[in-house]
C-alpha cells in the first residue's frame, strides 16, 4: 500500500514562498495606510483654508491669526469658524501630531507671514515639527521629512 504525502522539503518550500509573499505585501499595506492619512490631512487643510477665506469675506478679517511672523496652534478663533455661522462643521485635528502625555491628536498649526500671506500646516508622516520650513514630498518615501502645508496665496512662503 502506497501512502501519498508531502515531504518535509516540499512543506518548507511552500512556507518559504508564503513568507516571501507576506514580506512583500505587509509594507505595501502599511504604506497604503500612510498615504490615506496624508490624503485626509490634505483634505482637512483644504477645508480649513476654505473656511478661513469664507469667514474673511464675510468679516473682512481672519479669525484668531497669530501675530505677524509667528506660528501657533489654531485654537484661538476656531470657535468663530463653527458658530454662529458654520464655516466649518467641526474643526478637524491633525492625526499626525499628538499630545505626548495622552497620545491624542491636536490642532493644526497656523503661521502668519504678514497679511495676506499665511499658511496652515501639519507635521506630516514623520511626526516631527519642521515648523513649516520643509514641505512633505512622497517621492522621498512615504514617511519622509517635511510638513504638509496649505497656504492662502500662491506667493512663496518664507522659510523659517
Amino acid at each position: 500500500m502506497i501512502k501519498h504525502a508531502f515531504t518535509l522539503i516540499e512543506l518548507l518550500i511552500v512556507v518559504a514562498i508564503i513568507a516571501i509573499l507576506a514580506a512583500i505585501a505587509v509594507p505595501n499595506f502599511l504604506e497604503a495606510q500612510t498615504r490615506s492619512k496624508v490624503s485626509r490631512i490634505q483634505t482637512d487643510l483644504r477645508s480649513i483654508v476654505t473656511g478661513l477665506e469664507a469667514y474673511c469675506v464675510d468679516n473682512q478679517q481672519y479669525p484668531g491669526m497669530p501675530p505677524q511672523g509667528a506660528c501657533n496652534m489654531m485654537s484661538t478663533g476656531i470657535k468663530q469658524l463653527t458658530t454662529p455661522v458654520a464655516y466649518l462643521m467641526t474643526y478637524p485635528l491633525d492625526i499626525f501630531y499628538f499630545k505626548k502625555e495622552k497620545m491624542q491628536p491636536i490642532q493644526y498649526q497656523i503661521c502668519n507671514y504678514g497679511m495676506p500671506v499665511w499658511e496652515v500646516w501639519s507635521v506630516g508622516p514623520d511626526k516631527t515639527n519642521n515648523y513649516g520650513a520643509l514641505p512633505y514630498d512622497p517621492t522621498n518615501g512615504t514617511i519622509s521629512d517635511g510638513d504638509l502645508r496649505r497656504a492662502n496665496t500662491q506667493q512663496e512662503i518664507p522659510a523659517q
